[in-house]
């Protein structure tokens, strides 16, 4: 069975529920099977939610180049993650054009805690709730991209995300993971599997450190 139709099938049941409470389900998950599948490093982001979202499927977003700040720097994370064996210049990155985004996100995997839309701030209340009723769901999602692609390492983004997704998998609290040299927390959650947790894309943190702190974190984990 490929990926998507067995990712298919948690979101439809993800969506059924959504519809039972009056939710307007987001579909998100891995934007185009073809590419992902071509990728060394496949690569997941765990955010909250879609705020706003133009469409109600993240992946027809992404796939049509996306637009604003979170999705320049994820473009630009997966881009040094996915040539993690070379020193990608940061003047090749500072430039973020809606056809690089495309490429790009085009070739990774997106899921959000929260699937049904928020606004500009989370509301962390709501969120807990999501992940508290749909921890199955969120757990059923997740596994599928590391039980069927070898998906070493999870990035979880923004605050709150890590301790969601560390709620639903049942694994240890993220106060208490590991850190890499550079400060960066991660858990192993399943043999040779990781959890990272990083800043939202969109923070006000400068982009180049942040770059940086997260390319050098997967290269120090990818190495135990």
């Amino acid at each position: 069975m490929r990926i998507s139709e067995t990712e298919g099938d948690v979101l439809e049941e993800w969506r059924q529920r959504c519809v039972r409470h009056s939710q307007t389900f987001v579909e998100d998950g891995i934007v185009q099977e073809s590419l992902f599948l071509k990728m060394n490093l496949p690569l997941v982001f765990v955010l909250k939610e879609a705020n706003d979202p133009p469409t109600c499927d993240l992946k027809e977003f992404l796939r049509g180049g996306a637009c604003g700040k979170t999705w320049n720097n994820v473009t630009r994370w997966a881009i040094g993650l996915q040539r993690l064996q070379e020193e990608v210049s940061w003047s090749d990155l500072q430039t973020i054009d809606q056809d690089m985004r495309a490429r790009t996100l085009s070739s990774i995997c997106v899921m959000n805690l929260k699937k049904w839309p928020g606004k500009g701030s989370t509301v962390m209340g709501e969120l807990r709730c999501a992940v508290d009723r749909d921890s199955d769901l969120l757990r059923k999602q997740f596994r599928l991209y590391g039980n069927r692609y070898d998906v070493r390492i999870a990035v979880c983004c923004g605050v709150g995300v890590a301790d969601g997704l560390a709620k639903a998998l049942e694994i240890g609290d993220p106060s208490k993971w590991r850190k890499t040299a550079t400060g960066v927390p991660f858990s192993e959650h399943d043999a040779g599997h990781y959890l990272v947790a990083f800043s939202h894309p969109q923070a006000s943190i400068d982009a180049h450190a942040r770059y940086n702190n997260l390319v050098n974190a997967y290269r120090e984990i990818l190495k135990r």
